[in-house]
């Protein structure tokens, strides 16, 4: 595993266990500046965050989205406030 941004994702209102989400750091840097200025500088090799007001399932279709990928307009309004 490559990736040196490690997140612990979890909505702490649902009280269920954080799920670990593996990145990188330069993807984050590049397309989503103000996520990665949670990780710190590029001197550091692993970084652990954990973010503790977001449902597992919205981080994962963000991170996703991140990467390229695209959201369905149905997961959208799933999860849409």
């Amino acid at each position: 595993n490559t990736a040196d941004v490690h997140v612990d994702a979890g909505d702490e209102a649902a009280a269920s266990s954080p799920v670990t989400f593996h990145a990188h750091r330069l993807i984050l840097k590049t397309c989503a500046p103000m996520l990665a200025s949670l990780f710190g500088s590029d001197d550091e090799e692993i970084v652990k965050v954990s973010i503790n007001d977001v449902k597992p399932a919205i981080f994962h279709h963000m991170l996703h989205y991140v990467y390229g990928g695209s959201v369905e307009e149905g997961e959208l309004n799933t999860h849409a406030k």
